[in-house]
């Protein structure tokens, strides 16, 4: 909301923020991409600030704990909202239908298909194969036609059912119109891989889906991990005559071993 300052302060029951800059000129201006959006929930940090807090524990409860101790009315549940994880809730519990281990599903073999078929490695139709593995991950994450809260709208900031016929449209519209096959596979073998260390390599081997490019204050710049690196030199000599093969002949994370390169 329009004010004099920046804060965020509980007002008639509600957290409400407040913002010194006037957002009718940013919206009316002709950069769209730094438009301010006030009808999305705002609260917590956008990037939690300590390892617990992934597991719901440490800063995000206690700010929790301090609002509901303000106001119990306060809602502190999920919104509608591209910038609030509903994921994080899961990883908290013991157990979860959607968090399981798995050595490799039909959804990947479909997609590997797709892949080797694009390479010239196999005969068939990669586009079969593709679209099978879509349709096949849809069903292994419970992604079912008319979910009620399965799309978000941008437009509205609404989640709105999901439909199955227009979703396969698109991801059939992006295989068709894109000159390189193998990183619109790959995008969706990386969703499909979802919790598996799969998905690392394939993006390792492959370099898609293109993440480095959304990498935002980076240990390492826009750089990601290649490798694990040795954390014991049991056998000192050897683990230094080890790292000389890497490029560049470093032992962290993101030197290239002759594999990669």
């Amino acid at each position: 909301m329009q004010g004099t300052s920046n804060e965020v302060i509980l007002e008639d029951g509600a957290l409400k923020r407040y913002v010194d800059f006037d957002i009718t000129a940013i919206n009316n201006d002709e950069d769209e991409e730094n438009n301010v959006n006030t009808s999305l929930y705002v609260g917590l940090d956008v990037a939690l600030n300590a390892p617990n807090d992934f597991n719901l524990g440490g800063t995000v409860n206690d700010y929790k704990d301090a609002i509901s101790a303000l106001n119990e009315n306060i809602y502190l549940g999920s919104a509608s909202n591209p910038h609030t994880s509903y994921l994080s809730d899961m990883y908290a519990e013991n157990y979860h239908p959607l968090v399981k281990a798995v050595l490799m599903s039909a959804a990947e073999t479909q997609f590997i298909l797709a892949e080797a078929s694009t390479s010239g490695w196999i005969s068939g139709d990669a586009f079969g194969f593709y679209k099978n593995g879509i349709e096949i991950s849809l069903n292994q994450y419970d992604i079912a036609d008319g979910d009620s809260s399965a799309v978000y709208n941008i437009e509205n900031n609404t989640l709105v059912p999901f439909n199955q016929d227009v979703y396969i449209a698109n991801v059939t519209q992006l295989y068709k119109e894109s000159s390189n096959k193998l990183a619109v596979i790959m995008d969706q073998k990386w969703i499909t891989n979802w919790m598996t260390s799969e998905s690392w390599f394939d993006w390792r081997r492959t370099g898609f889906p293109a993440l480095n490019n959304y990498i935002i204050s980076g240990t390492n710049g826009q750089n990601t991990p290649q490798r694990f690196w040795y954390d014991d030199p049991y056998n000192e000599e050897h683990m230094l005559e080890a790292v000389k093969g890497l490029q560049p002949s470093t032992n962290d994370q993101w030197s290239k071993m002759w594999l990669l390169r």
